[in-house]
């Protein structure tokens, strides 16, 4: 994944100026002033993914520890920067979407290591997950410099040459596609002799968390009968975990490769998973 650590910021950070070229401050001010789909993305996002990792590790016990606590670093990730696009292009709430990941990204250093010290050390002390002590205050500010700075400064640009803004949009638009497919495919590829044995190894994990929090998110988002746009929003935000964040704090936690398999299968097929259910659904 060393092609998508090193692109993927630098493409993120157009792709998200690129975004917020069709964004107003109106549009956020919304968001906050009728958070109820702001609250509910963030119960998702903040407690019931991490609770489904949790659940998943008593399920699955006996696994090897470097894959469970692969797992519970994968279900306490911030949301991919990725997922605001793929909001754009599932005509989602893209103002919500932003926001949850603003906030979340904001809150991971936080997050993190609070979800890792109850679960190692409280809640399944036996299970030999290790917990971490890295700072994360690092990793989170530079999550706010790819998603918070370009969206603002995409929005101020827009407000000030509204016009031009408009009319570069739609390049904008079709060239950042084309930094998601290449940070994507260029992923897949990189791994592609490594993916059958990702797959041998936590393949099912993997495919059985993505079904779970698929799940949750639909159901809990139709329980608050909230809109269509910010039903997938929340969707998207609750499954496009921030597999390149996984890779960089997983290698500053641990020293053997092993524990960033799940990380890698899972930050392959949610994307593929995404693209496939939303052609289904448009069709």
């Amino acid at each position: 994944m060393e092609f998508v650590k090193f692109f993927g910021p630098y493409g993120m950070f157009f792709v998200m100026f690129s975004i917020a070229l069709s964004l107003t401050a109106a549009d956020f001010k919304k968001v906050f002033i009728k958070p109820k789909a702001l609250l509910v993305g963030l119960l998702c996002q903040m407690l019931l993914i991490p609770c489904l990792g949790f659940v998943l590790i008593i399920i699955f016990y006996d696994l090897p520890v470097n894959i469970k606590t692969s797992v519970l670093l994968l279900t306490i990730l911030p949301t991919a920067v990725m997922s605001n696009y793929m909001a754009k292009k599932a005509d989602a709430n893209i103002s919500l979407s932003i926001s949850m990941t603003a906030i979340g990204c904001g809150l991971a250093f936080i997050k993190i290591p609070l979800f890792f010290y109850l679960i190692s050390n409280i809640l399944l002390p036996d299970a030999g997950i290790v917990f971490p002590n890295i700072n994360l205050a690092q990793v989170s500010l530079a999550l706010l410099i790819i998603v918070t700075l370009p969206v603002i400064l995409g929005i101020a640009f827009a407000t000030k040459f509204s016009t031009f803004a408009k009319k570069i949009d739609p390049i904008c638009d079709r060239i950042s596609m084309l930094i998601f497919l290449v940070i994507v495919f260029g992923g897949i590829f990189e791994e592609r002799h490594e993916l059958l044995g990702y797959f041998q190894i936590s393949g099912i994990i993997s495919v059985i968390l993505l079904a779970a929090i698929f799940f949750m998110a639909v159901s809990v988002t139709e329980a608050m009968q909230l809109r269509q746009i910010d039903r997938r929003a929340i969707l998207i935000e609750s499954i496009l975990q921030n597999g390149a964040i996984g890779f960089v704090i997983g290698a500053l936690m641990f020293d053997d490769v092993q524990y960033l398999i799940p990380i890698a299968t899972y930050a392959i097929i949610q994307y593929l998973f995404l693209i496939v259910y939303f052609l289904i659904r448009r069709s």
